[in-house]
């Protein structure tokens, strides 16, 4: 991936416009652990703990001040590409439609402190998880809901789900509204 990337970074350098290019470089999941590990997250693609989520991401626009040398440790989503890059493009008004799911990381590259996401929420094929303030719930098909406090336990060791019960009802009603609300917004498009 490295030398794919510095091919794609040199293409990009060779062109007159390279300082007003925007590259964004980011998984839409973890690795498949036989090809390799996502240590220390458990988990793997196509299922929802850390390590089927949690991925690097990079962005890199020069005349804007996104060069190496800064991080923003926050969660972020493919959702959130396509609101940022159309603050950039001056689009503002297009930021307040509900159909943007996501959010614009513009803010964050301004180091702007304000909390980024209140919570992030996935469902893929029979597999639900929620994240909120360092918990996340977690279940797969008929399976039970496992709850974690990510803050304390970032591998996803310690299933907390009958030590806090409350916390895990809310999680959980929570990841049923919004997933209710997006397929009736879903129904409402046709």
């Amino acid at each position: 991936m490295d030398r794919g990337i510095g091919k794609v970074l040199d293409a990009v350098d060779s062109r007159p416009d390279a300082h007003n290019t925007l590259v964004i470089f980011f998984s839409d999941n973890g690795g498949i652990l036989s090809a390799g590990s996502n240590a220390p997250w458990r988990g793997a693609k196509l299922n929802l703990y850390e390590g089927g989520t949690r991925v690097v991401a990079a962005l890199r626009w020069p005349v804007r001040g996104l060069t190496s040398g800064k991080a923003f440790e926050g969660r972020i989503g493919y959702i959130d590409i396509l609101p940022t890059v159309l603050d950039l493009a001056g689009a503002i008004p297009l930021l307040d439609s509900p159909a943007l799911p996501g959010k614009n990381l513009v803010p964050f590259f301004k180091n702007d402190p304000k909390k980024h996401h209140d919570f992030l929420w996935w469902s893929h094929e029979g597999h639900n998880a929620i994240q909120q303030d360092g918990w996340k719930a977690v279940h797969s098909h008929e399976e039970p809901w496992e709850l974690y406090h990510l803050t304390k336990d970032r591998s996803e060791t310690e299933d907390l789900a009958k030590k806090y019960p409350k916390k895990l009802q809310k999680l959980s009603a929570l990841w049923k509204k919004k997933a209710d609300e997006y397929l009736a917004d879903a129904k409402n498009r046709g």
